[in-house]
């Protein structure tokens, strides 16, 4: 079976990866020296305490109410409970029709009144039975009307209008219990400043068992957003990230590394090493081997079983002015050999 060409090996790690990133945080892997010149602060901490931080509840504001003008020059408030408008005295206008017939007895015809056009027959006499749901609909219609009674009825009567239901109290609104998680504040005590002293206080810098000096840390609440939620707490750690909005801010594909876990040769390079580096060549992923160095690159294989170039290793500028991987006898040992 022929071998994969390294186009095809790149496009198969590219795809695979757009596809994690879709349901979950993914990041570019990186040797230390790489993350720390893209790190804008790398620190040596100890992990104190964690705080979760949530949005902030919504806040309601009072609502003025809204007054409604019926024609007697009464006024009704929308935040008046159905009980408080059963209270009111509210008399119905006197229209011209009324004054008109004042002097007419109640179910008295007037003479002269002649209706115009037709005058519909209603029931049987029209010609067709009432259906069962019109029935129905005309009985419901009735009792409605019928339970009105008092003022309530003659606000419907002359304004033509129910008054509106009471709106709530404000104080009586049931907030939600459970709030967002908006980020994660790790509160760590600085043992050493590796870069970014900038962003630290004066005292940050001062030595002594006695000082400490503790700052915070934020980061996304969930892993799927690329949050650092599984630090130790009473751990020490190599840590780096990033400055902005006036806050340090710290992500899965920053500095997350165990400090007991650091070879000689990587803290070495956390205490300036890695500056030289940074300032003269870039780390360059190769996804397929073998990697070529170039002028200004040092190529870097992801995929080895054992890192050594992150390990034992930095890239500097060699004496011929070409990038490259530092050699040293654990370097070699770690690529077996002599």
């Amino acid at each position: 079976m022929a071998s994969s060409s390294p186009a095809f090996v790149l496009s198969l790690f590219l795809v695979c990866l757009a596809i994690q990133q879709v349901f979950s945080c993914s990041c570019m892997p990186s040797p230390l020296q790489a993350q720390f010149c893209r790190a804008q602060y790398v620190i040596h901490a100890r992990i104190v305490d964690f705080r979760t931080i949530y949005e902030d509840p919504p806040v309601l504001e009072p609502v003025e109410p809204e007054v409604i003008t019926v024609p007697d020059g009464d006024t009704i408030s929308t935040t008046h409970s159905m009980s408080d408008v059963d209270s009111e005295e509210i008399e119905p206008p006197v229209t011209q029709t009324e004054t008109e017939d004042a002097d007419h007895e109640e179910g008295e015809i007037d003479p002269e009144f002649k209706p115009e056009g037709p005058i519909p027959e209603e029931g049987p006499a029209a010609g067709r039975e009432e259906t069962k749901d019109e029935e129905n609909f005309n009985n419901e219609i009735s009792n409605v009307v019928t339970g009105l009674e008092g003022p309530l009825a003659r606000v419907k009567k002359s304004a033509g209008l129910l008054p509106p239901p009471p709106l709530p109290n404000i104080e009586d609104v049931d907030l939600p219990e459970e709030r967002m998680p908006i980020a994660l504040a790790w509160q760590v005590e600085i043992r050493k400043i590796y870069k970014g002293t900038e962003f630290f206080s004066e005292d940050s810098e001062e030595k002594g068992p006695e000082k400490k000096i503790l700052i915070e840390l934020f980061t996304a609440p969930q892993d799927s957003l690329c949050g650092v939620t599984n630090l130790q707490l009473d751990a020490h750690y190599a840590l780096g990230g990033r400055y902005y909005g006036d806050k340090l801010r710290i992500s899965s594909c920053d500095i997350i590394r165990d400090y007991k876990t650091l070879t000689s040769r990587q803290k070495q390079g956390l205490k300036g090493g890695y500056q030289k580096g940074c300032e003269e060549c870039r780390i360059k992923p190769c996804f397929a081997s073998p990697c070529n160095e170039t002028e200004d690159e040092c190529p870097w294989y992801p995929f080895n079983d054992v890192d050594c170039e992150d390990a034992y290793s930095r890239c500097l500028r060699k004496k011929k002015g070409q990038c490259g991987w530092h050699s040293n006898k654990h370097m070699h040992g770690c690529l077996g050999k002599e």
